[in-house]
């Protein structure tokens, strides 16, 4: 699980140091996520002042701060996920991390010279951050609904990890990073993207 914390860690230090700069205080997998039930929905204000909504299923826990979502499957395992030690993901329990990522953002999350899209998205996060004792999949082109997307699935840190990014429209993205038991990765993959399809992105008002 320090690869969930390193993920987690990462896209907020990127974020931070975003804002002191501008000076500022699929097919394939993706049908499966259409007929996955999200009954809740969190909304909350990114630290660039959009609002985010995210549905997530029946009978998790949420929470949001600097600029990120956190999901879990039980309340312990929530509030354990946000403390110092990171705990184990049991078999049939899932943690899940979101984080909208901004037009003005997205050239942090992608490999120089490439252009941005929810796979060079992906494929920045796999190689700077994962798990050299891991073993990760290939990056996926896929879509979500009508949107571009990209999966990764893998293992590491004895537990099973789902990487999805997708494109929100008008430069902006977003990505969910779900964690469970190892083994069990395929049986999440779908709640994953559904989450990611659910997303919704409203830019601040610049009045």
């Amino acid at each position: 699980m320090r690869y969930t914390r390193s993920l987690l860690f990462v896209a907020v230090a990127m974020l931070s140091m975003f804002l002191v700069a501008c000076g500022t205080s699929g097919d394939g997998g993706g049908n499966n996520a259409e007929s996955v039930n999200l009954s809740q929905t969190l909304t909350y204000d990114d630290e660039m002042g959009a609002t985010v909504t995210v549905s997530y299923p029946e009978g998790w826990f949420s929470e949001s701060a600097d600029g990120t979502a956190s999901f879990a499957s039980t309340e312990d395992l929530l509030t354990q996920a946000g403390g110092v030690d990171t705990p184990e993901v049991p078999s049939g329990e899932v943690v899940a991390i979101m984080l909208a990522l901004p037009s003005e953002m997205v050239s942090f999350f992608v490999e120089d010279g490439a252009d941005p899209s929810a796979v060079a998205i992906a494929n920045s996060f796999v190689s700077d951050i994962i798990d050299t004792e891991g073993e990760i999949g290939e990056v996926e082109e896929t879509t979500i609904g009508e949107q571009s997307a990209a999966v990764v699935q893998g293992t590491t840190e004895g537990v099973d990890v789902v990487l999805v990014t997708i494109d929100l429209g008008d430069g902006n993205y977003a990505l969910v990073f779900g964690a469970t038991a190892e083994g069990e990765g395929n049986d999440i993959r779908a709640t994953i993207e559904a989450m990611a399809g659910s997303i919704e992105y409203t830019v601040a008002s610049d009045e």
